[in-house]
């Protein structure tokens, strides 16, 4: 899928547009079920969530509106930051790919 685009640095899904969607929204499925989450995202969550460059943020906004009853839990930075460097880690290793179910 073309990972060689990936900077672990970069916090923009500009790539979005080279075909590495189905590869986000699986590396963010996996990483939520990887922290026990009960939630999963589907491509239209992907794209409204995640609309632009502050990917943290974005999952920040996510939580705050979604799922917010987990921050009575977790503090948003520390999930969203969380969620974000586990979702990066399986976009990194290919580990998304050998879990298709989620796409």
């Amino acid at each position: 899928m073309g990972h060689a685009n990936f900077h672990p640095l970069s916090s923009t899904l500009s790539h979005f547009q080279h075909g590495d969607e189905d590869a986000h929204l699986c590396a963010y499925n996996v990483a939520l079920d990887e922290l026990g989450l009960r939630f999963r995202w589907d491509a239209a969550t992907l794209r409204s969530v995640v609309t632009d460059s502050d990917e943290k943020q974005a999952i920040a906004n996510y939580l705050t509106t979604h799922q917010a009853y987990l921050l009575k839990a977790y503090d948003v930075e520390f999930l969203s930051q969380l969620i974000l460097d586990k979702k990066n880690q399986r976009f990194q290793t290919g580990s998304e790919l050998a879990v298709s179910r989620y796409v």
